[in-house]
């Protein structure tokens, strides 16, 4: 098995980058190769190397997973090593396969408004994404990471008007009318109630 959990490691400051591979020899070869470019999507860790140099850091097989399990267990050690947070590590996001938790900067923010401008799913593409949702359920541990993100968070005007916008003529069945109401208020109406 060459698949499983790794751990890019600073000598001298103990924090640690986590990370998954399905090959550990090719992923440990993109990361050498991207940082002595300059080029690593990871600033922190960018920076890191830059000013510690190559030599003050390791790459450490941590765990070897099945492939299938591998975003299950690099959310394990994500978890426990904290490395999401700047004081232990260079990992910008906290769940593990998913980008929830990272900023882009402003400049990023602008080419990717500029590039999704106008842009449009097909049908198809709707009805595979549609459908690749159904019967999907998130583990409790990351239902509770993503309500804990979410509290809070006020939508502006301008999200507002183009959620609203957006449903604009969308006709709901009587059992997603049920479900919001239920979500919403915790009580089901009844719809055959006379007032």
């Amino acid at each position: 098995m060459n698949s499983g959990i790794y751990g890019i490691f600073n000598k001298t400051n103990n924090k640690v980058y986590i990370g998954k591979a399905s090959n550990f020899k090719s992923r440990w070869k993109d990361h050498i190769k991207l940082l002595n470019l300059n080029k690593h999507k990871n600033k922190h860790l960018q920076a890191a190397w830059n000013k510690d140099g190559t030599e003050n850091f390791k790459f450490v097989i941590l765990q070897l997973v099945d492939r299938k399990e591998l975003t299950k267990i690099e959310q394990a050690w994500i978890d426990w090593t904290q490395c999401c947070n700047d004081k232990y590590g260079y990992n910008f996001c906290s769940i593990a396969g998913s980008w929830l938790g990272y900023k882009h900067t402003n400049t990023t923010k602008a080419k990717l408004a500029i590039i999704g401008k106008g842009r449009k799913h097909t049908l198809e593409t709707r009805a595979k994404m549609s459908a690749w949702q159904i019967g999907r359920k998130l583990p409790e541990e990351t239902k509770k990471k993503l309500s804990k993100f979410r509290k809070g968070r006020k939508h502006t005007k301008e999200v507002k008007l183009k959620l609203s916008l957006a449903h604009k003529g969308r006709i709901l069945s009587d059992e997603h009318k049920l479900k919001i109401s239920i979500a919403t208020t915790g009580v089901k109406k009844n719809r055959n109630a006379k007032s």
